[in-house]
């Protein structure tokens, strides 16, 4: 598929610049289709379709998994980054005196459930700025028993090298949880090359799904434990026994009970566009694109935060000007993020010459 061809399926482009993937994705026709077809379905015949919702799902878990390098049965399917976070810090066996270390920098959902930890005597460390691979391994000791970071770091968008990280871990014995949703379905993610144990990711921003739409990794060694249960995460459960169980060995078990099934449909229609166009060829256009808006900036005198190295760069820009505010923005047509900078962040929807308007513009306010 063209990228011509990619951007007309997003009616947003024809009315707006928009720059905002790393906030949340705009919806492709598509995968509007395979939600507005769900909810024709239940509305003409009820149950009628609930076993072919759940074998469209299981496509959506069969395609997240060749994404990752995974097997199907180490992902579950969940609605949010931190319900996965959560999860992490119930599948293991934590003691008094152990560390996690995360960084200062990273987005509330992967690192509050780790505070959480402190009442069981669970210590967190903080990494500060934007830390390499040697920083991390400096924050090691004995008694780390996790290191749980982004993938890309949500406000700068620099991009951490997790193989790297996640080599250090393994050489070490420490655990590693990759927080992915700022990076899954445009960069690489191998859980087995990266070796990691745990990964979180909201399916809403890079990967073009709905809301409601998450991916959970654990590997296969880690899914012994059953932390939590519902009526779907054991074995037979059509039996609907009260009285005798066996929990399922796969990370489905983690799902409970009944799925967002409409944003899950969504979410298999959305890996089916991606793979239709080419993750590695998403990754090379918005990586161009990100490049391109730094040297625009760069050209017009604004402060680029983003200005990494190319290995550290991402989908995301962050900029700094001044009395630019969101709705200043939106006065210019733009769609676009702003704390304490402006966040870009195009996708393969977006085009070189709305990258420069973008950036005429905002030098301009």
């Amino acid at each position: 598929m063209r990228f011509s061809q990619f951007r007309a399926l997003f009616p947003v482009t024809r009315r707006y610049i928009y720059l905002d993937a790393a906030s949340m994705a705009p919806i492709a026709e598509p995968v509007k289709q395979a939600v507005l077809r769900y909810l024709e379905e239940a509305q003409q015949g009820g149950a009628l379709f609930y076993n072919e919702w759940y074998s469209r799902i299981e496509e959506a878990r069969e395609k997240a998994a060749m994404l990752l390098g995974a097997a199907p049965g180490e992902i579950a399917l969940l609605t949010n980054t931190s319900q996965g976070v959560n999860l992490v810090t119930q599948l293991v066996e934590w003691r008094r005196g152990d560390k996690v270390i995360v960084s200062e920098l990273d987005f509330p959902a992967n690192v509050l459930p780790f505070l959480n930890l402190r009442r069981k005597g669970v210590e967190v460390v903080y990494l500060k700025g934007f830390f390499t691979p040697s920083e991390v391994e400096a924050a090691l000791d004995e008694h780390t028993r996790m290191v749980s970071l982004s993938h890309v770091l949500y406000q700068s968008g620099y991009r951490v090298d997790i193989e790297a990280i996640g080599k250090l871990c393994e050489e070490h014995g420490v655990l590693f949880h990759v927080d992915a949703i700022q990076s899954l379905g445009v960069f690489e993610v191998d859980v087995k090359c990266a070796k990691i144990d745990f990964l979180s990711a909201g399916c809403y921003k890079w990967l073009l799904a709905p809301l409601g739409s998450a991916i959970f990794f654990a590997r296969e060694e880690h899914l012994e434990a059953t932390p939590v249960l519902g009526w779907r995460s054991v074995e037979d459960f059509l039996s609907l026994s009260v009285k005798n169980y066996t929990p399922l060995r796969e990370a489905q078990k983690f799902e409970l009970g009944n799925l967002a099934v409409a944003p899950l449909l969504g979410l298999a229609e959305a890996l089916s566009l991606i793979s239709r166009v080419g993750r590695r060829r998403i990754e090379k256009h918005v990586l161009e694109l990100a490049s391109a808006a730094i040297e625009a900036a760069r050209e017009r005198g604004i402060e680029v935060v983003s200005d990494f190295p190319e290995e550290n760069r991402s989908g995301i820009v962050a900029l700094r000007r001044a009395g630019v505010t969101k709705a200043k923005l939106l006065e210019q047509g733009i769609i676009a993020t702003v704390r304490e900078s402006i966040r870009l962040s195009p996708h393969a929807y977006n085009t070189r010459d709305e990258v420069s308007q973008a950036i005429a513009k905002i030098a301009s306010l």
